[in-house]
């Protein structure tokens, strides 16, 4: 072996290492912002304190549920008792096991489903699962691993600096967010695990002209599991909505995607399950937004409405 190899060599393995340690050192610092941005420690241990059989209504979805969905809203008009499961970038899969875990402790006659094409096109599942994983109690969870590819798990498990890209800035810094430029400073767990946001980002991206990305599909694991999903309401006598909360109105005027969202209704259609796009029927104005996809606390209350009552209309 030449000395050119062996140098390679030699920075290799420490490039491995030094990423190895720093990746992992920086992880612990994204759980503790996971937690003070996205809450689902507070999320879960106020749903197992809950009594058993005492919640009617459950949510599921990505951050456009535990966001936008109004727990206190939907109690108020429909005169149940209901509780906000969403968690960051929950993709369907990930929901159908969080709906399992949840059916262990609670038997709601109505699930509503929240469809955002971020999720549903997606087959990477890891981040979302471990925004639930540590929190759930029963066995459920690791069922819920089986949802994560063996490559997508090597790879962050090797690379442990992949699993720290989302709010790396943040994390580096080792402080909250800056105003103005993120939700973090601004986001307040609510109840029943609804997160309200206050502050307006400086968002551009939804005022400018949006460049037309590649043709997005369902995933095929994300079909797999909105099937699997409609079939544990059916089994268990639960009605199940679906609703895909309005986006940002110069970002839906210029959607690249679109179309996904006459698929997803189609698919819907297809299981007989009602699906609701507000951003046809009920959209919002440009200042209850803080970007391109989320509201803010005016907006989800108004949102939560708009759902509440068409529920309540199609009772």
């Amino acid at each position: 072996m030449n000395r050119f190899i062996q140098k390679v060599l030699y920075i290799s393995i420490i490039t491995l290492i030094t990423q190895f340690i720093v990746g992992n050192v920086l992880h612990e610092k994204r759980n503790k912002l996971v937690e003070e941005v996205y809450f689902p420690v507070k999320r879960w241990k106020e749903f197992y304190a809950h009594p058993k059989k005492s919640v009617g209504m459950i949510f599921l979805g990505s951050s456009h549920c535990y966001r936008s969905l109004v727990p206190s809203v939907f109690d108020s008009v429909l005169n149940v008792n209901s509780f906000n499961l969403g968690s960051s970038s929950q993709s369907i899969s990930t929901s159908y096991y969080v709906l399992r875990e949840a059916l262990k402790f609670q038997s709601p006659k109505t699930v509503v489903l929240e469809i955002f094409q971020g999720t549903i096109t997606n087959g990477n599942t890891y981040i979302d699962v471990m925004h639930n994983f540590s929190q759930m109690q029963s066995n459920v969870k690791y069922a819920m691993l089986q949802t994560v590819s063996l490559n997508e798990a090597l790879s962050l498990a090797a690379f442990p600096l992949k699993r720290v890209a989302i709010n790396k800035d943040q994390i580096l810094l080792n402080k909250k967010v800056l105003p103005d430029t993120t939700r973090a400073q601004y986001s307040i767990y609510y109840d029943k695990g609804y997160v309200a946001t206050f502050s307006k980002n400086i968002f551009q991206f939804a005022e400018q002209e949006i460049e037309p990305n590649a043709p997005f599909s369902i995933n095929d694991l994300q079909l797999e599991y909105l099937h699997k999903i409609n079939q544990l309401c059916l089994d268990n006598q639960i009605k199940l909505i679906a609703v895909t909360q309005p986006l940002h109105p110069a970002y839906w005027k210029n959607h690249p995607e679109k179309e996904i969202y006459d698929e997803i209704s189609n698919t819907l259609n297809e299981l007989s399950i009602p699906y609701y796009n507000l951003n046809h029927t009920h959209p919002l104005p440009a200042e209850f937004f803080y970007d391109a996809g989320h509201i803010l606390h005016q907006g989800a209350i108004l949102f939560s409405r708009d759902v509440a009552n068409l529920l309540e209309q199609n009772q």
